[in-house]
């Protein structure tokens, strides 16, 4: 049986821990987010989206929208916006495992 968002949910706790890894650079933990992000919500569309998590996907998209790969893109934003990106994807993650676990802790009908 297959948890609602458990898929994204295993995928942004990679990106997470990538983003608290200390053994590599920003961009490239930035990066490698990114491409768990797109596991998690681009390669399976049809997945549905937690509530209350539009608004981190929108700002995640903003930030890293462009030409290039995702550690290119990466490169070309400021620490400011790389701070912003990071936030996001905490949010993004705060708002996948309350979906994840609403769904885990309900009873079935």
């Amino acid at each position: 049986m297959s948890i609602k968002h458990g898929y994204q949910y295993e995928k942004l706790g990679a990106s997470i821990r990538s983003l608290m890894s200390l053994n590599t650079s920003v961009g490239e933990r930035l990066a490698f987010a990114m491409n768990e992000f797109n596991l998690a919500f681009r390669m399976r569309p049809d997945d549905p989206l937690p509530d209350r998590s539009a608004v981190y996907l929108d700002k995640i998209d903003a930030l890293t929208s462009g030409e290039g790969t995702y550690a290119e893109r990466i490169e070309r934003l400021s620490s400011s916006q790389r701070s912003e990106l990071t936030t996001a994807f905490f949010e993004l993650y705060a708002a996948v495992a309350r979906a994840y676990y609403e769904a885990l802790l309900k009873p079935e009908n």
